[in-house]
């Protein structure tokens, strides 16, 4: 990326850039085509750009522009802005899913920010930021201390973004929910609450208020939670996260037909494109299922959500498992016509999917084994009665 010119204009047409976020944006922060402003204003500019919509870069592409970008600040001594790009590169990769990387690059950006003493607010942020990280790492103990060096950052009259703090109060009670701190919890997520902006936020920290009643078991308690979080939430995906976890309560009460009105609402609430969560759903439904007896209505369940799935390799893990269930099953139940569709379906699956996938094909490769074995077991049974 090269900014000696004067026009956004020129820029666009002399360069060919891969990512089309940035180009968007770059349209964005320039309102005017005449503006003119120095490299080292551009740079910032953009930097802060991609701070707020960081969210928005997904691709490789983006990745490269973000590396480009980072690599001008250091050229340009922008050490604040180079801070910032070791940030916005640790959430790219965050909402990648690659969090050892997001952990490395935002201990740089930590670091590099500590010699800016009236930057103290980025600090809250990021180190909020970086419990969060572990968190999902399932490093508590990091998680934990990471949200404590946020505490003590924090000073009174502190003039600190509501949203931040709000996001500061509710991980940390997501992080004591972990390590078994419900007390505590409880009392992160209600004060979150004194901090939120919007209604699916105050329905969040009343949901995990309930689910750290639902983990003492006062599960009347949890359901209680859970309600309030239905009254306020706006999202229907979160919705279907409250209706799942009442019905979970249900469960655990023995309510069975209570529990089961319950999941289906919140099938209902999803979408075709929320795979994860109709699996998470699923685990729930089944259960109730098979605690009712009903083992068919279970696995049914399971093979048309597996069925339903477009983008198969983004799921992988999830399918592994659902195919694994349904084999046990088929076994279990000496369900021949079941493990035929399986068969059919697996060898679906390695037909379309690329030889890059080596591990995912290899589980497939197994399962077309493990059925043949049983498949010969079975008739060898048969035939021996």
């Amino acid at each position: 990326i090269e900014i000696e010119i004067s026009t956004v204009n020129q820029f666009l047409k002399r360069k060919s850039l891969g990512s089309k976020v940035f180009r968007k944006k770059l349209g964005e922060v320039f309102k005017e085509d005449f503006i003119v402003l120095s490299p080292k204003e551009q740079i910032q500019n953009n930097v802060n750009s991609i701070y707020l919509n960081i969210k928005e870069y997904r691709t490789n592409d983006d990745l490269n522009m973000l590396r480009e970008l980072k690599e001008l600040c250091t050229k340009n001594k922008l050490s604040l802005e180079l801070s910032k790009m070791y940030r916005n590169i640790a959430k790219y990769h965050f909402y990648k899913n690659v969090i050892g990387y997001a952990i490395a690059f935002m201990d740089d950006a930590i670091t590099n920010l500590m010699e800016y003493e009236n930057e103290k607010k980025y600090l809250i942020e990021w180190k909020s930021d970086l419990a969060l990280m572990y968190y999902y790492q399932y490093d508590y103990k990091n998680a934990k201390m990471t949200s404590e060096e946020v505490k003590e950052l924090i000073e009174p009259n502190m003039e600190i973004d509501d949203n931040i703090m709000y996001l500061h109060y509710y991980r940390c009670g997501l992080v004591d929910n972990e390590i078994h701190n419900y007390f505590i919890a409880e009392r992160m997520f209600l004060k979150s609450i004194e901090y939120a902006k919007s209604s699916d936020d105050i329905g969040d920290s009343y949901c995990n208020v309930g689910v750290s009643f639902r983990r003492r078991n006062k599960y009347k308690e949890a359901i209680e939670y859970y309600n309030k979080a239905l009254q306020v939430y706006d999202s229907d995906y979160n919705r279907s996260i409250a209706y799942n976890n009442l019905a979970d309560c249900f469960k655990y009460m023995g309510k069975y037909d209570e529990a089961l009105k319950n999941i289906k609402l919140a099938f209902n609430h999803l979408s075709n494109g929320h795979v994860s969560q109709r699996f998470i759903c699923y685990q729930t439904y089944a259960q109730i299922q098979i605690l009712k007896g009903k083992y068919g209505d279970a696995i049914n369940k399971l093979y048309e959500l597996i069925v339903k799935i477009d983008n198969i390799h983004t799921y992988k893990n999830t399918v592994i498992d659902g195919i694994k269930t349904l084999i046990d099953y088929s076994i279990k139940t000496d369900n021949i016509n079941m493990l035929d569709y399986i068969r059919e379906f697996t060898i679906k699956l390695i037909k379309e999917t690329d030889e890059e996938y080596e591990n995912y094909l290899h589980k497939l490769y197994a399962f077309l084994g493990e059925i043949k074995y049983h498949e010969m077991d079975l008739e060898e049974q048969k035939e021996n009665n």
